[in-house]
């Protein structure tokens, strides 16, 4: 928590470790399910764009494995999307959206209107030489457990249109609306929409 509060973009972070009584300064959270983002054209500074629709949804019914979309995750305050493209940004998945409570009966604090975002993330390798897009894999940890992140939720930036990587084999669990939880390897579809093509051209 007290690393986000210098105002600067994060960089994504490797372990970090904490004592075994680290106290936080919250009990509750509050969550949301989904986030709208609205940015200016890239030739046209001045005029907005429609807004995106970020889906963070746990499981349920329907998306049985949850619903979570990919961003780009502003993280040098030296660079500017959409102008600056991939350089000082992550392509991140988006898990949880949340802000602490105080507890009752004690004053705000500068935490408490803070809305976080729970990311994992993923390597940005190469260009494919076929379609043109650049691949993507989930970043992981030695022990193979997903390599996550909090950020502030202003450095959020764009939707980062994802396309799973099939292999020889198709796996027999994939569907429209479990492909991105079974696959580890991407696509980062840069044709998805015009704006898009611009910025990652």
């Amino acid at each position: 928590m007290y690393r986000v509060h210098d105002g600067h973009p994060l960089q994504i972070g490797g372990p970090r470790q904490y004592l075994a009584d680290e106290h936080l300064p919250f009990e509750k959270l509050q969550t949301w399910h989904k986030v709208y983002l609205q940015q200016k054209a890239y030739h046209d500074h001045t005029t907005p764009l429609p807004s995106q629709t970020l889906n963070v949804c746990p499981p349920n019914p329907d998306w049985l494995k949850g619903r979570y979309d990919a961003a780009f995750v502003n993280i040098d305050d030296m660079a500017k999307w959409p102008l600056s493209g991939l350089e000082g940004h992550a392509v991140c998945e988006l898990r949880l959206i949340f802000r602490p409570i105080p507890p009752r009966g004690q004053p705000a604090t500068w935490w408490s209107d803070m809305f976080l975002v729970y990311t994992t993330q993923f390597d940005l390798r190469a260009r494919d030489p076929i379609t043109g897009m650049f691949s993507l894999k989930r970043s992981t940890r030695s022990s193979g457990i997903a390599m996550g992140d909090v950020f502030p939720l202003t450095q959020l930036r764009a939707l980062a249109p994802i396309v799973p990587k099939f292999g020889a084999v198709a796996d027999v669990r994939l569907t429209s609306r479990t492909s991105s939880s079974y696959s580890t390897h991407f696509y980062l579809n840069h044709f998805f929409e015009r704006e898009l093509f611009y910025a990652i051209k």
